[in-house]
């Protein structure tokens, strides 16, 4: 994931609103996925690598904070 040394370098800086935008510029690659890739494949190996990608991104991203616990 490309962000994330940009995300790790805001946050190191205290530069929140840094890696919330580093972390915003993902939303066109994930929307693309999600449009594009089906996760939840029907071969085991294939399913578990594409959860282990959206993990990775996820994990990423709970460095900025806790998205669970914004009120959309």
């Amino acid at each position: 994931m490309t962000a994330a040394p940009s995300i790790a370098d805001a946050l190191g800086n205290g530069e929140i609103e840094s890696a919330l935008k580093a972390a915003a510029a993902l939303r066109p690659a994930v929307d693309r996925y999600f449009d594009d890739v089906l996760v939840m494949d029907e071969d085991p190996a294939v399913r578990a690598n594409r959860l282990a990608q959206l993990a990775a991104i996820t994990n990423e991203l709970r460095a900025i904070g806790d998205f669970d616990r914004l009120d959309l």
